[in-house]
């Protein structure tokens, strides 16, 4: 067909040589074909991040303030088909060492609940399932008896739980202090790590001694196992998926892919090291991955991994990005340097959630939630009303309805936050 244009609008010439108007459905002067709003009108074409879809109709989530459960801070980890949430939230108290307490939370039907401990000060939830059993890590009342990277002399023991009907489980260890539950599946098979008994024979810096960490598995009924086999190290399961598929990283190492007592290598981006945090019901992983650029902090990029291959998602124009969850969609979502200014963060399955929440990226330094789909990353600060008074600092999970949750900063607060796409847009 050719192209003409007349007063603002495109036409094409019809079978008797007349121009005939392409669908302009917002009356804005640009036909549907090239209105990168089609349904909003927006004569002027505005597209302030470059992401090919106008300002006018960007506002695709409304945004929900998840709380706390007394304190100032919270953050969201996990959510499920049901849009039931989980994370941790300051509760008001302080420990014996004067520190902010946080609790593991449920939110359901615009309220949240505290979920406990295992009898120490704080909890944080981490997977939910579609049942609404939840899994996490929780202080017990027992400290450790050794020197810790912290270099405190040690602090209260914590281990995996699970919950369900109100009642908050320990998980156990592999015979060692510590453990912790990263996710849960539909069949409420568990997975995390969990301390052995064994320490490395020599002891060059003292944070060596502890005791090594496996990448482990809790089957119903059952005691955790160490899925990878390994006798010294300190790896971790991430993820697990409806077909027992689990996926997790060896820190100063790989990625890795486990089915069926099979483990697969996912490789890098060019770098070293990588990490995967979590894979949908397709087998699809997403994570990070060093892209071997020349850099002081080693360059990292959030990756999607399928069918053996694993693709660069970009950043959104900063030096790092991570991954963190991944639906049955393929919809991806995580955080990004945006290039202002550089930031920098410890990936997701490193962290201390009770001590630091997610503060390892800084509420000031640059990062943003991201949204990942067919090809293309977007900055979820533009998708929510312009007047919001939130900056979103990182999304940790999507569910297949396209909820997203996540925290960020309002109000000089750090929150929990919950994104629901509104519907036509």
């Amino acid at each position: 067909m050719v192209f003409c244009l007349a007063a603002l609008s495109f036409f094409i010439f019809g079978q008797d040589g007349g121009c005939v108007p392409l669908r302009d459905r917002d009356a804005d002067g640009i036909a549907d074909a090239g209105d990168n709003c089609p349904n909003t009108p927006n004569p002027d074409q505005a597209d302030a991040d470059g992401d090919g879809i106008g300002d006018a109709c960007e506002q695709n989530y409304s945004v929900t303030d998840l709380g706390t459960l007394g304190g100032s801070h919270s953050w969201a980890y996990d959510i499920n088909g049901s849009g039931q949430v989980v994370g941790l939230a300051g509760t008001g108290a302080v420990d014996e060492y004067g520190a902010p307490v946080y609790h593991a939370f449920l939110w359901q039907n615009n309220a949240m609940a505290d979920l406990g401990t295992l009898g120490g000060p704080h909890s944080a939830a981490t997977g939910i399932n579609n049942a609404g059993q939840v899994v996490g890590l929780a202080q017990t009342t027992e400290n450790l008896d050794y020197w810790q990277t912290t270099g405190d002399g040690g602090g209260p023991i914590h281990h995996a739980f699970i919950w369900q009907n109100g009642t908050m489980t320990d998980l156990g260890t592999l015979g060692g202090d510590l453990s912790r539950a990263s996710a849960i599946n539909n069949s409420a098979r568990v997975v995390g790590y969990a301390e052995a008994n064994t320490r490395p024979e020599e002891c060059c810096v003292p944070c060596i001694c502890e005791p090594a960490r496996h990448a482990s598995l809790w089957e119903v009924g059952l005691p955790a196992t160490n899925i990878l086999g390994t006798s010294i190290g300190y790896d971790t399961a991430c993820d697990i998926n409806d077909a027992g598929q689990i996926v997790g990283d060896v820190p100063l190492g790989h990625a890795f892919f486990w089915a069926n007592g099979t483990i697969t290598d996912l490789g890098m981006l060019g770098g070293n090291f990588s990490g995967a945090s979590a894979v949908n019901n397709a087998g699809q992983v997403v994570g990070w991955a060093e892209t071997g650029e020349a850099a002081l902090l080693w360059p990292y990029h959030a990756f999607l991994w399928e069918s053996g291959a694993m693709t660069d998602l970009g950043t959104l124009g900063g030096t790092f990005s991570t991954a963190v969850d991944i639906n049955n969609y393929g919809q991806v979502v995580g955080w990004s340097c945006t290039g202002d200014v550089d930031c920098f963060s410890v990936p997701f399955a490193y962290r201390d959630l009770w001590l630091t929440g997610s503060t390892e990226i800084a509420a000031d330094s640059s990062a943003h939630a991201f949204l990942w789909h067919n090809g293309v990353m977007r900055d979820l600060n533009y998708l929510i009303p312009a007047d919001s008074g939130w900056e979103l600092v990182e999304a940790t999970a999507i569910n297949d309805a396209g909820q997203i949750v996540g925290w960020g900063t309002t109000g000089g607060q750090t929150r929990a936050f919950m994104l629901t796409p509104i519907p036509g847009e």
